[in-house]
């Protein structure tokens, strides 16, 4: 079985086209998505409505929320965004239509492809969590339940694979290119496609991974989209123009960096 993996849409349906024109082209059809549809982007309403015929289509196997989608709805979690963030949710809400708010309403925290393999946003150990390094991979690994042996996780936007072997010793492997990943016997993974529709590291092309589950091999995709006209949309909705600015250096700011960084430390 192939499965595509994909993470943190944000609304971009100028990414989420180029991704769709892709996958198109595969022999196979199951998706699963790692949560945040919405949040930053000025096409909410319109990426959502493609998951939601995808998933008639039987297409979507698999869907979590991530914390965007999660903050439409619990106003306490809302407040602990920065503030171009909670503006853009804010927007999007006047957005979204009934029909649209009720999906993502209904969307769980976590999900489970085999007894084996889970997925989840933030990390396995907690929904709102970034691993953004190998200590924070080590604490999650040490939580696995024992038939544990990979998560896929989102929320980072940045395409990454954590091994773990059978003493304990920890390898990261960040993936910048397009490339296949073979998963070794007696070790422990905790894997990130990257982000679709607002990629962190440094490449703005959208990334996402299939993994091949007889095979045991995850194989990392990037592609270009079209960034400027998901530029113009966000600036003429009246969004905050830094999350127009980003898209094209794939970048985090600095204050989400810090953010992050105490996020994890507890």
């Amino acid at each position: 079985m192939k499965v595509i993996i994909c993470s943190d849409l944000h609304a971009n349906i100028e990414a989420l086209k180029a991704f769709e024109n892709m996958i198109n082209n595969f022999d196979f059809r199951e998706i699963i998505v790692l949560g945040d549809f919405v949040g930053y982007g000025a096409n909410p309403e319109e990426v959502i409505s493609v998951f939601r015929i995808w998933e008639k289509e039987e297409r979507l196997v698999g869907k979590i929320g991530g914390n965007h989608d999660l903050a439409l709805f619990d106003l306490h979690l809302l407040n602990h965004f920065f503030s171009h963030s909670r503006d853009a949710l804010i927007w999007a809400d006047r957005q979204l239509s009934e029909e649209s708010k009720d999906w993502l309403r209904k969307l769980p925290e976590s999900g489970k492809l085999n007894s084996s393999t889970l997925f989840c946003h933030g990390s396995y150990r907690d929904p709102y969590e970034y691993i953004m390094g190998g200590d924070l991979a080590l604490l999650n690994f040490q939580e696995f339940a024992p038939e544990v042996r990979t998560v896929f996780f989102g929320h980072t936007h940045v395409p990454v694979i954590y091994e773990q072997d059978g003493e304990g010793k920890l390898v990261s492997y960040w993936m910048d290119k397009e490339y296949s990943f073979q998963l070794k016997k007696g070790c422990r993974y905790l894997i990130n496609p990257g982000s679709i529709g607002q990629p962190r590291n440094r490449d703005p092309r959208l990334s996402f991974l299939v993994y091949d589950t007889d095979d045991d091999v995850v194989t990392y995709y990037k592609r270009e989209y079209d960034i400027e006209s998901c530029r113009r949309k966000i600036l003429a909705a009246g969004l905050p123009e830094m999350l127009a600015d980003r898209l094209a250096e794939g970048r985090q700011d600095r204050g989400e960096r810090l953010f992050a960084r105490m996020r994890t430390c507890g």
